[in-house]
């Protein structure tokens, strides 16, 4: 459980670094599962956006030492 909590903060701070600030700010790294990231947006516009960057994420997620095989975009608000 730590390791993947610890994976998770990677994977975070890669995203951070990746994403452009505007949808950086309304989404979030929430999930790794099976060499897949699942990325949380705050809404339709921003996932589409997202979805359209999913292979050059999925690229810079492996370049800096993750297994990553594809990025899931999700709409999911916070609460």
């Amino acid at each position: 459980l730590m390791a993947h909590a610890a994976l998770l903060q990677k994977l975070a701070r890669i995203y951070a670094d990746t994403a452009p600030e505007h949808l950086g700010r309304a989404s979030r790294v929430a999930n790794y599962k099976s060499g897949t990231v699942v990325i949380h947006a705050d809404n339709g516009a921003v996932a589409v956006k997202l979805r359209q960057m999913a292979p050059s994420l999925a690229r810079e997620f492996s370049n800096r030492g993750v297994e990553c095989s594809g990025v899931q975009v999700k709409v999911q608000a916070l609460e």
